[in-house]
């Protein structure tokens, strides 16, 4: 599913807002962390005189980023999810999640939970392609590269521990900090895309720049 994140000549429609979820599960070491993308068609501020109307895109925004306790609970999520879709305004609502290794329980669990949304389970794989519901770390984070330079997205200074993993993240994983909310902020970004397939990057390529480019959204 694609979202056309440019400039659209259409009129601006009540309830256009979707929200966006990347749920990212740590293990032993890792923590598990959720993101809420919330998607929204705003005026742009131009007017299309051609045709006498105003201009609209649409603008992702950081809803909410949740870093949780190592060793918490996978069972508990589900009543983090349900809670938080509860107090969702009325609106589409997808939810991504990694399905591989300990997703696969847990997306189970989902599923029978009956949870007000879309739900989406995907596999992250080596490599640089996404084909399907397989996507890789690098498409991934590629696809969130190219939406921050292009200024679609916007963060909030307040998610200070979100802007930390940005500026240290890599592409490969190799990197000695946690990317965990990375991972989920680039799993909730993924329906949102702008291009069919991310553009690849080198393997030591960092994502810092992301961040000093973006047009807004950044200290």
């Amino acid at each position: 599913m694609s979202l056309n994140l440019g400039p659209s000549r259409q009129p601006l429609r009540p309830h256009r807002t979707h929200y966006y979820l990347g749920l990212d599960l740590g293990q032993r070491r890792d923590h598990s962390a959720l993101v809420v993308l919330e998607s929204k068609l705003e005026l742009t501020g131009e007017f299309d005189h051609a045709h006498f109307i105003h201009l609209t895109e649409t603008r992702l925004r950081v809803h909410h980023a949740e870093r949780f306790p190592l060793g918490f609970k996978y069972i508990s999520l589900i009543s983090i999810l349900r809670d938080l879709f509860d107090r969702l305004p009325p609106s589409e609502k997808v939810l991504l999640i990694d399905a591989a290794g300990p997703g696969a329980p847990l997306t189970e669990l989902i599923v029978r939970s009956d949870l007000d949304a879309e739900f989406i389970p995907v596999t992250i794989t080596p490599g640089s392609d996404a084909h399907g519901r397989n996507i890789s770390r690098r498409a991934l984070l590629s696809n969130l590269r190219i939406l921050l330079e292009a200024g679609f997205l916007h963060l909030s200074p307040k998610h200070t521990d979100l802007l930390t993993e940005l500026r240290t993240v890599q592409i490969d994983g190799h990197q000695s900090q946690h990317d965990d909310l990375v991972m989920a902020l680039a799993l909730a970004a993924w329906p949102a895309r702008t291009l069919p397939d991310s553009e690849s990057t080198g393997g030591k390529r960092n994502i810092s720049r992301s961040i000093r480019n973006s047009p807004r959204g950044y200290p």
